[in-house]
């Protein structure tokens, strides 16, 4: 009979090395093993997300997640802008909202927090999103769908 990791308990598995563990998957945690979950389904989020607003032409600012980012830390996921033009008027003018996707039970930053209420005091629609569907029936209240 050989030795199953799979059968290790989780008060053995935090006993390893964290590095040691990030090196051979088979001893992450449970916790660990949820947040990479989480992480991948965000990601998937994402490229739908970023795919509908695509689909109806809507212009998107969306910084890569893979990463250490090189803007303000705590900006939302997305930005999404919609022009519109009025009839016979040379001027366009903008729609705008951000979108911030979080997984599961994901918390905010206290960076994000921050940037988020000061989008909202700028008048600027902010959304923190658990799934797509609400993201996007957001988004075509806010732009105007």
């Amino acid at each position: 009979m050989g030795f199953n990791s799979a059968s290790l308990p989780d008060s053995f598995r935090k006993c390893i090395a964290k590095e040691e563990r990030a090196k051979s998957p088979e001893f992450a945690t449970s916790a660990e093993l949820a947040d990479k979950c989480a992480v991948k389904s965000e990601k998937a989020m994402h490229v739908q997300f970023e795919n509908w607003c695509r689909v109806n032409d809507l212009f998107v600012i969306h910084s890569r997640t893979d990463r250490k980012t090189t803007i303000r830390v705590g900006l939302p996921d997305f930005f999404v802008i919609k022009g519109t033009q009025q009839d016979g008027s040379p001027f366009r003018t903008a729609k705008v909202c951000a979108v911030e996707f979080k997984f599961g039970t994901g918390k905010l930053r206290p960076e994000q927090t921050e940037v988020l209420f000061d989008l909202i005091t700028k008048c600027i629609p902010a959304l923190v999103a658990y799934d797509l569907n609400t993201a996007i029936a957001w988004t075509k209240e806010q732009l105007g769908l």
